[in-house]
């Protein structure tokens, strides 16, 4: 079994409290080399599903993504501040979290939130990470699409992403 894996299944039978300990532990490691990504070769279907229930334990793993994405030079975010974000998160309201998975293994993310636009709201799509390693597999597209979807099911008749509208 892997590293990966052996550490995943620990995780695993961690409770939020715990979960919450490592994950700012981990963030006040500096590493001693620049992250090396060993990626195995992908042979499953890229799975898009909703970040809340059984893919909690995510949480700390796409709070990073986000934060090295999209925050890591901003002096109003900090790391804690977007785990505290992305751990609301809902299957039937705004704001959601989606990720993207293949054989278990994160492979993507993606928001759905409330944007407001000439005082009614609208959902708009944001903080959408796919590491590079994934981007041929289309990650983005699939989660771009599964967050039009789902839009669109809760009645929205369009969405926003990039500051862009577009229509469910």
């Amino acid at each position: 079994m892997s590293v990966r894996k052996q550490i995943n299944k620990l995780l695993d039978k961690c409770n939020e409290q715990e979960l919450e300990q490592i994950y700012k532990l981990s963030m006040t490691v500096k590493p001693v080399v620049e992250e090396v990504r060993v990626v195995k070769k992908v042979s499953g279907d890229v799975k898009v599903d909703f970040l809340c229930g059984s893919w909690m334990h995510l949480c700390g793993t796409v709070a990073n993504w986000v934060y090295s994405a999209h925050f890591s030079k901003s002096k109003t975010q900090t790391s804690d501040s977007v785990l505290s974000q992305v751990k609301v998160c809902y299957a039937a309201q705004l704001p959601m979290r989606l990720v993207a998975v293949i054989d278990k293994e994160l492979v993507g993310t993606a928001s759905v939130q409330a944007k407001s636009d000439c005082g009614r709201y609208a959902p708009n799509i944001c903080w959408v990470v796919v590491p590079k390693e994934y981007k041929k597999l289309k990650v983005e597209d699939k989660l771009i699409n599964r967050c039009k979807e789902v839009a669109k099911s809760m009645g929205y008749k369009e969405i926003y992403y990039e500051g862009k509208r577009h229509n469910t």
